[in-house]
Protein backbone atom coordinates (compact mmCIF):
# COMPACT_ATOMS: atom_id res chain seq x y z
CA UNK A 1 0.00 0.00 0.00
CA UNK A 2 2.59 2.28 0.99
CA UNK A 3 4.45 1.71 -2.53
CA UNK A 4 0.78 1.70 -4.31
CA UNK A 5 0.67 6.00 -2.22
CA UNK A 6 4.20 7.03 -3.38
CA UNK A 7 2.84 6.16 -7.39
CA UNK A 8 -0.03 8.21 -6.52
CA UNK A 9 2.14 11.40 -5.33
CA UNK A 10 4.57 11.05 -7.66
CA UNK A 11 2.28 10.95 -10.67
CA UNK A 12 0.32 14.11 -9.50
CA UNK A 13 3.50 16.18 -8.97
CA UNK A 14 4.68 15.16 -13.11
CA UNK A 15 0.90 15.93 -14.27
CA UNK A 16 1.28 19.57 -11.80
CA UNK A 17 4.68 20.07 -13.41
CA UNK A 18 3.12 19.47 -16.94
CA UNK A 19 -0.08 21.80 -16.33
CA UNK A 20 2.70 24.83 -15.78
CA UNK A 21 4.73 23.94 -18.64
CA UNK A 22 1.85 23.95 -21.21
CA UNK A 23 0.55 27.03 -20.11
CA UNK A 24 3.95 29.19 -19.75
CA UNK A 25 4.26 27.73 -23.93
CA UNK A 26 0.39 29.01 -24.45
CA UNK A 27 0.95 32.00 -26.81
CA UNK A 28 -0.58 35.76 -24.67
CA UNK A 29 -4.21 35.99 -25.55
CA UNK A 30 -5.63 38.90 -27.71
CA UNK A 31 -7.51 40.09 -24.85
CA UNK A 32 -6.98 39.98 -21.24
CA UNK A 33 -10.91 41.63 -19.96
CA UNK A 34 -9.15 44.87 -19.89
CA UNK A 35 -8.92 45.44 -23.65
CA UNK A 36 -5.18 44.36 -24.05
CA UNK A 37 -3.80 42.45 -26.98
CA UNK A 38 -0.52 41.56 -28.34
CA UNK A 39 2.15 42.90 -30.40
CA UNK A 40 4.84 41.28 -32.30
CA UNK A 41 7.56 43.53 -33.07
CA UNK A 42 8.88 42.36 -36.61
CA UNK A 43 12.97 44.60 -37.35
CA UNK A 44 12.88 45.70 -33.52
CA UNK A 45 16.77 44.47 -33.97
CA UNK A 46 19.30 45.13 -37.43
CA UNK A 47 20.10 41.26 -36.74
CA UNK A 48 16.60 39.81 -36.91
CA UNK A 49 14.72 38.28 -34.48
CA UNK A 50 10.77 39.07 -33.15
CA UNK A 51 9.70 41.10 -30.08
CA UNK A 52 6.33 39.98 -28.55
CA UNK A 53 4.81 42.22 -26.03
CA UNK A 54 1.49 42.33 -24.19
CA UNK A 55 0.20 45.90 -24.76
CA UNK A 56 -2.61 48.17 -24.18
CA UNK A 57 -4.77 49.41 -26.94
CA UNK A 58 -3.98 53.31 -27.92
CA UNK A 59 -0.45 53.78 -26.36
CA UNK A 60 2.48 54.77 -28.31
CA UNK A 61 4.24 51.85 -30.64
CA UNK A 62 7.55 50.50 -28.80
CA UNK A 63 10.38 52.94 -30.38
CA UNK A 64 13.31 50.32 -31.03
CA UNK A 65 16.93 50.90 -29.66
CA UNK A 66 18.72 53.13 -31.81
CA UNK A 67 21.20 51.61 -34.63
CA UNK A 68 24.67 52.56 -35.90
CA UNK A 69 24.33 53.27 -39.24
CA UNK A 70 21.22 53.64 -39.47
CA UNK A 71 18.12 55.69 -39.56
CA UNK A 72 14.30 54.07 -37.83
CA UNK A 73 11.57 55.14 -40.74
CA UNK A 74 8.40 53.20 -38.19
CA UNK A 75 6.32 50.82 -37.88
CA UNK A 76 4.46 49.40 -40.74
CA UNK A 77 1.63 46.57 -40.35
CA UNK A 78 2.54 45.68 -44.40
CA UNK A 79 5.53 43.78 -44.61
CA UNK A 80 6.76 45.22 -47.49
CA UNK A 81 5.83 48.65 -45.55
CA UNK A 82 3.07 50.20 -47.95
CA UNK A 83 0.30 52.13 -46.42
CA UNK A 84 1.35 54.81 -43.54
CA UNK A 85 3.11 54.25 -40.49
CA UNK A 86 2.09 53.42 -37.46
CA UNK A 87 2.89 55.33 -34.73
CA UNK A 88 0.39 54.92 -32.36
CA UNK A 89 -1.22 51.78 -31.42
CA UNK A 90 -4.92 50.98 -32.24
CA UNK A 91 -7.35 51.17 -29.01
CA UNK A 92 -8.68 47.22 -30.00
CA UNK A 93 -7.43 44.99 -31.66
CA UNK A 94 -8.65 41.49 -32.31
CA UNK A 95 -5.78 38.18 -32.52
CA UNK A 96 -2.15 38.77 -32.78
CA UNK A 97 -0.81 42.56 -34.01
CA UNK A 98 2.54 42.12 -36.05
CA UNK A 99 4.49 45.15 -37.22
CA UNK A 100 7.29 45.40 -39.57
CA UNK A 101 10.14 47.73 -38.60
CA UNK A 102 11.50 49.80 -41.74
CA UNK A 103 15.25 51.13 -41.74
CA UNK A 104 17.47 52.85 -44.00
CA UNK A 105 21.07 53.28 -44.20
CA UNK A 106 22.29 56.61 -42.94
CA UNK A 107 23.82 59.09 -45.35
CA UNK A 108 26.73 61.41 -43.98
CA UNK A 109 28.09 64.81 -45.77
CA UNK A 110 31.31 64.57 -47.05
CA UNK A 111 33.37 68.25 -47.49
CA UNK A 112 36.78 68.23 -49.08
CA UNK A 113 39.65 70.72 -48.35
CA UNK A 114 43.20 71.15 -49.89
CA UNK A 115 41.86 72.40 -53.71
CA UNK A 116 43.17 75.69 -52.76
CA UNK A 117 45.89 75.55 -55.73
CA UNK A 118 42.42 75.45 -58.55
CA UNK A 119 40.67 78.63 -59.07
CA UNK A 120 37.36 78.97 -57.64
CA UNK A 121 35.86 78.71 -60.70
CA UNK A 122 37.76 74.79 -61.12
CA UNK A 123 36.66 74.68 -57.88
CA UNK A 124 32.73 74.55 -58.36
CA UNK A 125 33.43 73.03 -61.45
CA UNK A 126 34.98 69.89 -59.81
CA UNK A 127 32.80 69.93 -56.79
CA UNK A 128 29.84 69.02 -59.41
CA UNK A 129 31.52 65.24 -60.09
CA UNK A 130 32.76 65.07 -56.56
CA UNK A 131 30.20 62.97 -54.15
CA UNK A 132 28.88 64.67 -51.61
CA UNK A 133 27.43 62.15 -49.56
CA UNK A 134 28.38 58.35 -48.00
CA UNK A 135 25.48 55.76 -47.03
CA UNK A 136 26.33 53.71 -44.19
CA UNK A 137 26.84 49.76 -45.32
CA UNK A 138 28.40 51.07 -48.71
CA UNK A 139 31.26 52.23 -50.47
CA UNK A 140 31.70 55.63 -51.90
CA UNK A 141 34.88 56.03 -54.48
CA UNK A 142 36.58 59.13 -53.74
CA UNK A 143 37.71 61.47 -56.57
CA UNK A 144 41.03 61.99 -57.95
CA UNK A 145 41.75 65.63 -58.32
CA UNK A 146 45.41 66.72 -60.40
CA UNK A 147 47.61 69.40 -59.32
CA UNK A 148 50.24 70.08 -61.52
CA UNK A 149 53.82 68.50 -61.21
CA UNK A 150 52.19 66.17 -57.77
CA UNK A 151 49.97 63.12 -57.60
CA UNK A 152 47.33 62.48 -55.23
CA UNK A 153 48.22 60.16 -52.74
CA UNK A 154 45.11 60.00 -51.08
CA UNK A 155 42.59 61.78 -48.37
CA UNK A 156 42.52 62.22 -44.90
CA UNK A 157 40.46 62.46 -42.25
CA UNK A 158 43.34 64.65 -39.92
CA UNK A 159 43.84 67.98 -40.53
CA UNK A 160 47.77 67.61 -40.79
CA UNK A 161 47.55 64.29 -42.54
CA UNK A 162 49.28 62.17 -40.57
CA UNK A 163 46.46 59.63 -41.10
CA UNK A 164 46.59 56.81 -43.67
CA UNK A 165 45.57 58.34 -46.73
CA UNK A 166 42.18 56.94 -48.44
CA UNK A 167 41.13 56.23 -51.88
CA UNK A 168 37.55 54.69 -50.60
CA UNK A 169 35.09 54.98 -47.55
CA UNK A 170 34.54 51.57 -46.93
CA UNK A 171 31.19 50.07 -45.37
CA UNK A 172 31.22 51.22 -42.06
CA UNK A 173 34.12 53.21 -42.14
CA UNK A 174 32.39 56.85 -40.64
CA UNK A 175 29.16 57.12 -38.34
CA UNK A 176 29.14 61.35 -38.78
CA UNK A 177 30.01 63.97 -41.24
CA UNK A 178 33.20 63.92 -42.30
CA UNK A 179 35.92 66.52 -43.60
CA UNK A 180 38.83 65.08 -45.91
CA UNK A 181 42.27 66.71 -46.67
CA UNK A 182 44.01 66.02 -50.26
CA UNK A 183 47.30 64.73 -49.57
CA UNK A 184 49.48 65.59 -52.74
CA UNK A 185 53.03 64.72 -53.27
CA UNK A 186 55.66 65.89 -55.57
CA UNK A 187 55.83 64.11 -58.70
CA UNK A 188 59.79 62.48 -58.97
CA UNK A 189 60.91 61.94 -62.16
CA UNK A 190 63.63 59.55 -63.20
CA UNK A 191 66.05 61.12 -66.00
CA UNK A 192 67.95 58.61 -67.53
CA UNK A 193 71.64 59.31 -68.59
CA UNK A 194 72.95 57.82 -71.55
CA UNK A 195 76.61 57.55 -72.44
CA UNK A 196 77.37 57.85 -68.64
CA UNK A 197 79.90 55.10 -67.21
CA UNK A 198 78.70 52.07 -65.53
CA UNK A 199 80.15 53.29 -61.93
CA UNK A 200 78.08 56.27 -62.23
CA UNK A 201 74.59 56.59 -61.95
CA UNK A 202 72.71 56.07 -64.84
CA UNK A 203 69.33 57.97 -63.71
CA UNK A 204 68.80 61.12 -61.61
CA UNK A 205 65.17 61.30 -59.37
CA UNK A 206 64.26 64.85 -59.60
CA UNK A 207 61.47 66.09 -57.36
CA UNK A 208 58.91 68.96 -58.62
CA UNK A 209 59.46 71.98 -56.44
CA UNK A 210 63.47 71.22 -56.05
CA UNK A 211 66.06 72.18 -58.25
CA UNK A 212 68.76 69.32 -59.33
CA UNK A 213 72.20 70.54 -59.76
CA UNK A 214 74.06 67.93 -62.55
CA UNK A 215 77.12 66.98 -61.38
CA UNK A 216 80.07 66.19 -63.69
CA UNK A 217 81.18 62.56 -64.98
CA UNK A 218 83.94 61.13 -65.06
CA UNK A 219 85.25 58.39 -67.60
CA UNK A 220 88.47 56.75 -67.77
CA UNK A 221 90.82 58.36 -70.34
CA UNK A 222 88.33 61.21 -71.43
CA UNK A 223 87.32 64.52 -70.77
CA UNK A 224 83.78 65.58 -69.55
CA UNK A 225 82.28 68.25 -71.83
CA UNK A 226 78.49 68.80 -70.81
CA UNK A 227 75.02 67.21 -70.55
CA UNK A 228 72.53 67.44 -73.41
CA UNK A 229 69.09 66.81 -74.09
CA UNK A 230 70.13 64.96 -78.06
CA UNK A 231 72.71 62.53 -78.86
CA UNK A 232 74.31 65.22 -81.34
CA UNK A 233 74.81 66.79 -78.72
CA UNK A 234 73.70 70.11 -80.59
CA UNK A 235 72.76 73.19 -78.34
CA UNK A 236 72.99 74.45 -74.63
CA UNK A 237 74.82 72.35 -72.32
CA UNK A 238 72.43 71.65 -69.32
CA UNK A 239 73.96 72.40 -65.95
CA UNK A 240 70.79 71.76 -63.69
CA UNK A 241 66.91 70.85 -63.79
CA UNK A 242 64.46 72.81 -62.81
CA UNK A 243 60.09 72.73 -63.29
CA UNK A 244 58.63 74.25 -66.50
CA UNK A 245 54.90 75.61 -65.98
CA UNK A 246 54.13 73.69 -69.15
CA UNK A 247 52.34 70.10 -69.00
CA UNK A 248 54.98 69.03 -71.26
CA UNK A 249 57.82 66.63 -71.36
CA UNK A 250 59.77 68.75 -74.22
CA UNK A 251 62.40 70.64 -72.06
CA UNK A 252 63.90 73.90 -73.06
CA UNK A 253 66.23 75.79 -72.17
CA UNK A 254 67.27 78.87 -70.10
CA UNK A 255 70.62 79.98 -68.98
CA UNK A 256 71.83 76.33 -68.06
CA UNK A 257 68.21 75.44 -67.15
CA UNK A 258 66.95 72.16 -68.45
CA UNK A 259 62.94 73.29 -67.59
CA UNK A 260 61.06 69.87 -66.95
CA UNK A 261 57.26 69.57 -67.95
CA UNK A 262 54.92 67.36 -66.55
CA UNK A 263 52.30 65.64 -68.88
CA UNK A 264 51.51 62.29 -70.33
CA UNK A 265 54.56 61.25 -72.08
CA UNK A 266 55.13 57.47 -70.94
CA UNK A 267 59.10 57.57 -72.27
CA UNK A 268 61.39 59.49 -69.58
CA UNK A 269 63.47 61.80 -70.46
CA UNK A 270 67.43 61.71 -71.55
CA UNK A 271 70.13 63.46 -71.10
CA UNK A 272 73.07 62.75 -72.92
CA UNK A 273 76.67 62.95 -71.41
CA UNK A 274 79.57 64.31 -73.96
CA UNK A 275 83.12 63.11 -73.50
CA UNK A 276 85.99 63.21 -75.52
CA UNK A 277 89.48 61.12 -75.75
CA UNK A 278 91.85 62.54 -73.53
CA UNK A 279 95.15 63.68 -74.67
CA UNK A 280 98.60 62.88 -72.98
CA UNK A 281 101.91 64.65 -73.65
CA UNK A 282 104.43 62.78 -74.93
CA UNK A 283 108.39 63.75 -73.47
CA UNK A 284 111.13 62.29 -74.65
CA UNK A 285 114.54 61.89 -73.33
CA UNK A 286 116.71 61.62 -76.46
CA UNK A 287 120.36 61.37 -75.18
CA UNK A 288 121.80 63.59 -77.35
CA UNK A 289 120.02 62.27 -80.20
CA UNK A 290 117.45 64.09 -82.25
CA UNK A 291 113.96 63.35 -83.54
CA UNK A 292 112.48 64.83 -86.34
CA UNK A 293 109.83 67.80 -86.27
CA UNK A 294 106.83 65.79 -87.56
CA UNK A 295 107.40 63.21 -84.44
CA UNK A 296 103.91 62.89 -82.42
CA UNK A 297 103.91 65.14 -79.26
CA UNK A 298 100.58 63.72 -77.59
CA UNK A 299 99.03 60.55 -77.35
CA UNK A 300 95.14 60.65 -77.77
CA UNK A 301 93.09 58.10 -75.53
CA UNK A 302 91.66 55.20 -77.63
CA UNK A 303 93.56 55.76 -80.31
CA UNK A 304 97.10 54.20 -81.25
CA UNK A 305 100.51 56.32 -81.43
CA UNK A 306 103.41 55.23 -83.56
CA UNK A 307 106.48 56.40 -82.19
CA UNK A 308 109.41 57.55 -84.42
CA UNK A 309 113.00 56.19 -84.62
CA UNK A 310 115.34 59.11 -83.28
CA UNK A 311 119.10 59.64 -84.76
CA UNK A 312 122.50 59.66 -82.98
CA UNK A 313 125.74 60.58 -84.58
CA UNK A 314 127.88 57.15 -84.63
CA UNK A 315 125.12 55.29 -82.82
CA UNK A 316 122.57 52.71 -83.63
CA UNK A 317 118.94 53.30 -82.28
CA UNK A 318 117.85 50.13 -79.93
CA UNK A 319 114.43 51.43 -78.75
CA UNK A 320 112.09 53.79 -76.86
CA UNK A 321 111.76 52.66 -72.92
CA UNK A 322 109.33 53.26 -70.65
CA UNK A 323 111.95 53.14 -67.38
CA UNK A 324 115.13 55.33 -67.71
CA UNK A 325 117.54 52.09 -66.74
CA UNK A 326 115.84 50.78 -70.09
CA UNK A 327 114.64 47.79 -68.04
CA UNK A 328 111.19 45.97 -69.72
CA UNK A 329 110.14 45.56 -73.03
CA UNK A 330 110.40 48.38 -75.98
CA UNK A 331 107.85 50.61 -77.08
CA UNK A 332 107.07 51.31 -80.69
CA UNK A 333 103.25 51.31 -80.94
CA UNK A 334 101.32 53.63 -77.68
CA UNK A 335 98.14 51.30 -77.72
CA UNK A 336 94.81 53.65 -77.65
CA UNK A 337 93.55 53.21 -73.65
CA UNK A 338 97.08 52.11 -72.00
CA UNK A 339 97.72 55.46 -70.91
CA UNK A 340 96.08 57.95 -68.73
CA UNK A 341 98.45 60.30 -68.20
CA UNK A 342 101.55 62.01 -69.86
CA UNK A 343 104.39 59.70 -71.09
CA UNK A 344 107.54 59.73 -70.79
CA UNK A 345 110.11 57.71 -73.41
CA UNK A 346 113.77 57.05 -73.18
CA UNK A 347 116.01 56.57 -75.92
CA UNK A 348 118.23 54.18 -75.77
CA UNK A 349 121.49 53.88 -78.09
CA UNK A 350 124.34 52.00 -78.62
CA UNK A 351 127.81 53.26 -80.30
CA UNK A 352 128.62 52.07 -83.73
CA UNK A 353 131.41 49.92 -84.45
CA UNK A 354 134.02 50.59 -87.30
CA UNK A 355 136.10 47.71 -89.06
CA UNK A 356 139.75 49.24 -89.23
CA UNK A 357 141.76 47.68 -92.93
CA UNK A 358 145.48 48.38 -93.25
CA UNK A 359 147.66 48.17 -96.37
CA UNK A 360 151.04 48.40 -94.50
CA UNK A 361 152.38 48.52 -98.68
CA UNK A 362 154.90 46.09 -97.65
CA UNK A 363 155.55 46.63 -94.21
CA UNK A 364 154.24 43.61 -91.15
CA UNK A 365 151.92 44.52 -88.86
CA UNK A 366 151.94 43.76 -84.93
CA UNK A 367 149.43 41.25 -84.06
CA UNK A 368 148.53 44.13 -81.61
CA UNK A 369 147.22 46.26 -84.28
CA UNK A 370 143.44 47.19 -83.68
CA UNK A 371 140.90 45.55 -86.30
CA UNK A 372 137.67 47.61 -84.67
CA UNK A 373 136.66 50.93 -84.00
CA UNK A 374 134.05 51.89 -81.52
CA UNK A 375 132.26 55.24 -81.96
CA UNK A 376 132.85 57.60 -79.42
CA UNK A 377 136.19 55.53 -78.38
CA UNK A 378 139.77 56.64 -78.96
CA UNK A 379 141.90 53.37 -80.73
CA UNK A 380 145.28 54.06 -81.02
CA UNK A 381 147.23 52.95 -84.05
CA UNK A 382 150.03 50.39 -84.32
CA UNK A 383 152.97 51.11 -86.24
CA UNK A 384 154.12 48.45 -88.72
CA UNK A 385 157.44 47.05 -89.56
CA UNK A 386 159.46 46.94 -92.26
CA UNK A 387 163.53 46.54 -92.95
CA UNK A 388 165.28 49.15 -94.23
CA UNK A 389 162.14 51.80 -94.37
CA UNK A 390 161.33 54.48 -91.66
CA UNK A 391 157.69 54.58 -90.86
CA UNK A 392 156.21 58.02 -91.70
CA UNK A 393 152.56 57.51 -90.59
CA UNK A 394 148.83 56.28 -91.74
CA UNK A 395 146.77 58.11 -93.80
CA UNK A 396 143.21 57.49 -95.25
CA UNK A 397 143.89 57.74 -98.76
CA UNK A 398 146.15 55.94 -100.60
CA UNK A 399 148.09 58.79 -102.32
CA UNK A 400 149.18 59.40 -98.57
CA UNK A 401 148.05 62.87 -98.51
CA UNK A 402 146.96 65.29 -96.21
CA UNK A 403 147.05 64.75 -92.45
CA UNK A 404 148.22 61.78 -90.76
CA UNK A 405 146.44 59.58 -88.55
CA UNK A 406 147.44 58.24 -85.23
CA UNK A 407 144.33 57.97 -83.01
CA UNK A 408 141.27 57.29 -84.33
CA UNK A 409 137.99 59.37 -82.72
CA UNK A 410 134.84 60.76 -83.29
CA UNK A 411 136.73 63.70 -85.06
CA UNK A 412 137.88 62.05 -87.90
CA UNK A 413 135.99 57.99 -88.17
CA UNK A 414 132.65 57.60 -88.48
CA UNK A 415 132.35 54.54 -90.97
CA UNK A 416 134.77 51.46 -91.76
CA UNK A 417 138.11 52.88 -93.14
CA UNK A 418 141.43 51.57 -94.39
CA UNK A 419 144.81 53.51 -93.57
CA UNK A 420 147.46 53.20 -95.87
CA UNK A 421 151.14 52.69 -94.69
CA UNK A 422 153.83 55.48 -95.72
CA UNK A 423 157.86 54.58 -95.83
CA UNK A 424 160.73 56.37 -96.17
CA UNK A 425 163.70 54.13 -96.83
CA UNK A 426 166.23 54.41 -94.55
CA UNK A 427 169.74 55.69 -95.45
CA UNK A 428 172.89 53.92 -94.26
Amino acid sequence: MKKIGKMIFWLCVVLWMGCVVCVACQPLQRDDGRGGFVVRYHGHFLTGGVLEQKVQGGQEALCPKKQVGYVFLGWFVDKEYAGPKLDKLPAKHHGILNLFGCWREQEYGIQYRGMSHLSQEKQRQWAKSAPTKHRFGGHTQLPTPQKYGHILEGWCQKKDKSDRPLHTLGAKQITEPITLYAKFVPIQTNIRCIHCEETSPSAWAHTFGTVTHLSPQSKRGHLFEGYFDNAEFVGDKILRIVDSKESSHNATHESGDWMLGYGDSIEPPALYAKFVPQKYAIVYDLGEGVLRDNAPKQHTFGADTRLMEPKKLGHKFCGWYLDKDFSGDTVAVLCGDDYTEDIGLFAKFEPLVYRIGYEPNGGQMPRSAPAMHPCGGRTQLKEPLRYGFDFLGWYDNPALEGERVTVLDNTNTLDDLTLYAKWEETCE
